[in-house]
């Protein structure tokens, strides 16, 4: 239980998050483009939204980090993921979303 005007921090993945691997495996993903603004809208329902904040950031990966990336990312978990072709790709973008909320009792 969170106390009237106690703090709550929300990250949900950004737009770009996987955006490489979300690119690869179009095809193959019920929803090709990624949206949180629901998740965001929910929150912002429930508490005073008093930071928002994106991060972003691309890192080189080795193939091997690709591959193992790929195999536990939620994003792919419904993907036949020896089906694509990680060798396209050389980096990954980690990218979230940072809410703090403070809950107020109306």
């Amino acid at each position: 239980m969170v106390k009237n005007n106690g703090l709550i921090i929300k990250v949900v993945p950004g737009a770009n998050h996987d955006r490489q691997l979300r690119d690869l495996a179009h095809e193959q993903l019920r929803h090709a483009d990624y949206s949180n603004e629901s998740v965001v809208e929910q929150f912002s329902e429930h508490v005073d939204v008093i930071e928002n904040h994106t991060v972003s950031r691309t890192f080189a990966m080795p193939p091997e980090d690709v591959l193992a990336f790929a195999h536990m990312t939620p994003l792919l978990f419904n993907v036949d993921v020896e089906q694509l072709d990680l060798s396209r790709v050389r980096e990954l973008t980690i990218e979230a979303q940072i809410l703090v909320g403070r809950v107020c009792e109306d």
